[in-house]
């Protein structure tokens, strides 16, 4: 029987640590490609339309989100987890019409433009204030793919430095592997 015992592995210049592995047996990858961002609006409610910008990063693992364009680059073909959480509301950032549809969800440009690839969508009823707009799960995507959250046409994202609680849509990715 071999024994290998390891504490970090490094890439194959021998520049970066790629792994490492510690008393406990927890592995870290410090350069996993991941991002978390928020949408602030200072200076009251709004709601968002279109592009759905995180214009206050959390952390960009990669720097691989352009926080002038909502755009995530891809930088690896793999398996990328990713979520959203938002509300919905009007353009002022309050009810929501009766008898209306609203829909929000992450777009990929795998195919040369971008298309809708996964979200939620809200059929109100009844006005309603704030409905829920949060979806994650999973998308194989190729190196140079370009990934971002919009609200399809017409529809808005709540957006709220005043209200009690404050509402920050938020935009997560990272590789899986």
């Amino acid at each position: 029987m071999s024994t290998l015992y390891v504490d970090n592995i490094y890439s194959k210049t021998g520049t970066s640590q790629a792994l490492t592995i510690d008393s406990s047996g927890r592995i870290v990858t410090p350069a996993r490609p991941a991002f978390s961002g928020t949408h602030i609006n200072v200076g009251g409610n709004t709601g968002l339309t279109g592009d759905i910008i995180m214009n206050t990063e959390d952390f960009d693992i990669g720097g691989n989100y352009n926080s002038s364009t909502g755009v995530y680059v891809v930088p690896v073909t793999g398996i990328y987890r990713y979520s959203f959480s938002g509300f919905f509301s009007n353009s002022t950032g309050s009810n929501v019409a009766a008898n209306t549809q609203s829909t929000v969800g992450l777009q990929t440009d795998a195919s040369g433009s971008f298309d809708y690839y996964h979200g939620v969508t809200v059929n109100f009823v009844s006005s309603a204030y704030y409905a829920n707009a949060s979806f994650s799960g999973l998308i194989s995507a190729t190196a140079s793919d370009q990934l971002k959250i919009t609200a399809l046409s017409g529809n808005y994202i709540f957006a709220s430095t005043s209200a009690t609680p404050v509402y920050n849509p938020r935009f997560s990715i990272e590789l899986v592997g």
